[in-house]
């Protein structure tokens, strides 16, 4: 397992309502439509005078952004209002900002300021004040992305790199959030942990953990299974685990896929578990397969549709874990402009673009809400 570096820097209030060694589980919001355009929000406080925003967990990117007062973009303008201002209490690093997403970019300066999550609370955390956002669904219940992939995948961090001494840096946030002192104000179990609810149900809640397992889904910790994090060359930048198996079960009967290796020449190829991605991509090598278990082939237009009435039931498996099998209801769904549409769009799609490079670092496979909406998921 990745571990955390740490260091005295960061400070909890107890007035905040949290920030003892007993963690704490947030319950997160679901924002958009469920489908498309979802991201799971958490509420973060910024500041001095606690300006408040709803925050997408992204375990995909490692880098924390708020839309912005100084934004022009028309993504901001969606927010309702739910702008940062960073001249109330941020401090300026000189440094600029920018990201790519699969899809999207945002960019912006960078500020020092004070960030709360459930009650920790981190003085000079990093993090950009967006001032260009392209392609974000961004809404009054989301304004900007916390984000919970490993350290060394930050951008900020890579242009103002992490000290061990009380100075201000570029440090991710989670690595911060471990590093509180004096110890009795951190959590003390050192782990992140996601529930992402399904739309129309509320059979599993959304959490995000912060050093605990929400008691109504964990009675007991030792049956969570883990295993090791799957580095490259750069190190270990996601939350990133093998894939041993995927299989397409059709009347009751198992259709193996022809996963074959990784781009990178590895024997199993590797997947991202990433909550900022609303689908699970592959390559079309991979999807063909998957879809060719039920006859289904790419349209004109490189998409996968599914007849409605048609279930696509599968199963995966990670590392040596069990098979996962995941609901029919998070692989397919009715097209957005037509619920009573006779053909569903698969949401496991291809992404030869991004996945067929073995320099991307990302893998082969991203594993997005569709996969974690079946799963409780620690990373630690």
């Amino acid at each position: 397992m990745p571990s955390w570096k740490g260091k005295q820097k960061a400070l909890a209030r107890a007035d905040d309502g949290g920030g003892t060694t007993a963690g704490v589980v947030i319950p997160l919001e679901l924002s958009g439509s469920g489908i498309y355009d979802v991201a799971y929000t958490v509420p973060v406080s910024i500041g001095y005078g606690d300006q408040k925003f709803s925050l997408e967990v992204d375990t995909g990117s490692s880098d924390l952004w708020v839309a912005s007062t100084s934004c022009s973009s028309s993504a901001c303008g969606h927010t309702g209002g739910s702008n940062y201002d960073p001249s109330t209490s941020g401090k300026e690093t000189g440094l600029y900002f920018s990201i790519n997403y699969l899809s999207g970019s945002v960019s912006g300066p960078v500020y020092w300021d004070r960030v709360t999550v459930g009650g920790y609370s981190i003085e000079n955390q990093a993090l950009a004040a967006a001032s260009s956002v392209t392609d974000e669904d961004l809404a009054p219940d989301f304004s900007g992305i916390l984000g919970l992939a490993l350290p060394l995948n930050s951008i900020i961090a890579e242009n103002i790199p992490p000290v061990t001494n009380n100075s201000p840096d570029g440090a991710a946030w989670a690595s911060n959030l471990f590093s509180i002192t004096p110890t009795s104000n951190a959590p003390s179990s050192r782990f992140l942990s996601l529930s992402l609810s399904r739309p129309g149900s509320d059979r599993i809640p959304s959490y995000l953990g912060i050093g605990k397992h929400p008691p109504d889904l964990v009675n007991d910790p030792s049956q969570i299974h883990y295993s090791t994090v799957v580095s490259n060359t750069a190190g270990s930048l996601f939350w990133k685990a093998s894939v041993r198996d995927i299989t397409v079960w059709v009347d009751g009967q198992p259709r193996p896929v022809d996963i074959g290796r990784s781009n990178t020449g590895a024997v199993f190829p590797s997947a991202v578990i990433d909550s900022g991605v609303p689908y699970i991509f592959t390559t079309s090598k991979v999807a063909n397969a998957i879809y060719g278990a039920l006859d289904v082939h790419p349209a004109s237009d490189g998409n996968y549709y599914v007849p409605c009435k048609t279930p696509l039931n599968m199963t995966i498996s990670l590392d040596d874990r069990p098979a996962l099998s995941l609901h029919p209801l998070d692989v397919t769904a009715e097209p957005p402009k037509d619920n009573n549409a006779d053909f569903c769009i698969g949401l496991i799609q291809a992404a030869d673009g991004q996945l067929s490079n073995p320099n991307s670092h990302i893998g082969d496979i991203i594993l997005g809400v569709p996969f974690m909406r079946n799963v409780y998921t620690v990373m630690a």
